[in-house]
């Protein structure tokens, strides 16, 4: 369900991770709400080095 939610919307971030998904009324219309975590895979900073 996580992969054709996002081909709906025409999301392509692989790292997006989709939690819930409701409808819900507001002001007489009916609403998708997607709940999501956007979670980047960690990566290693570069090694800066400062000569004086």
């Amino acid at each position: 369900m996580n992969d054709s939610i996002k081909k709906m919307l025409r999301l392509t971030d692989k790292d997006l991770m989709i939690n819930e998904v409701t409808y819900e009324t507001f002001q007489n219309t009916k609403t998708l709400i997607v709940n999501a975590v956007l979670s980047p895979a960690p990566y290693a900073c570069r090694n800066v080095v400062i000569q004086w």
